[in-house]
């Protein structure tokens, strides 16, 4: 792999943090073909720095000339979103990188977090959820944060003493996800995938659940 060619460590932590920003700004975009030196407001602002070929050096990335290149293979591109998300979110940097794209648009993304469960902090992404409680306007991170809970297995009625109430996560994924026990009273679910979820004994007082998907159709009403 392109990447693991490099000799010296230094130059492989530079390649992986370089090929982190440069697939999260893609990501975030929702490309699979870009330049490596737009600074675009509605990216992530990272882009790894430098350009041409000083950023393609390191980095597991085909360039099509003129500054714009693209990952090898677009799995490659969803790791490196993948690690980006967790090194932000590590740093307490949860809100802002989660404020962007839904993660659920990626299951390729998903299934690496997944798969990277053992290096997220799991609190980091507790207080994104409840930073949510009552301020509907970080939804979108809360709503991505249990998107990315769910898909590392949480337990969430273990979780903040498995208090999860009156946050705002409309949209979010829970496909599978663990609530048994969980206090999601006043709540906002609307838009949730919820298919197989585990709801035993959670509290849903007051919840919004309008339009949560509960099989192939949402639930209206």
């Amino acid at each position: 792999v392109v990447w693991s060619q490099c000799h010296h460590h230094a130059t492989c932590d530079a390649g992986q943090a370089a090929g982190e920003e440069l697939a999260l700004r893609f990501f975030n975009k929702g490309w699979v073909i870009g330049s490596v030196s737009d600074d675009d407001d509605n990216g992530d602002g990272g882009g790894g720095g430098g350009g041409g070929d000083g950023l393609v050096c390191g980095v597991p990335v085909v360039s099509l000339g003129n500054g714009i290149v693209t990952f090898l293979h677009k799995s490659i591109q969803e790791y490196f979103v993948a690690r980006a998300l967790l090194t932000h979110i590590n740093r307490g940097e949860g809100v802002e990188v989660l404020a962007h794209r839904a993660v659920k648009e990626e299951l390729g993304v998903l299934q690496f977090v997944a798969d990277l469960r053992s290096d997220v902090d799991t609190d980091q992404l507790v207080q994104v959820v409840l930073s949510s409680r009552d301020n509907a306007s970080v939804s979108a991170s809360a709503a991505n944060a249990m998107t990315v809970l769910t898909a590392c297995r949480a337990v969430f009625g273990r979780l903040n003493g498995g208090d999860f109430s009156r946050v705002h996560i409309g949209g979010a994924r829970l496909v599978g996800a663990q609530m048994g026990g969980a206090n999601l009273a006043g709540s906002d679910l609307s838009a949730c995938d919820v298919r197989y979820a585990n709801f035993l004994q959670a509290d849903l007082c007051n919840t919004n659940l309008s339009d949560v998907r509960i099989d192939q159709q949402p639930l209206k009403g």
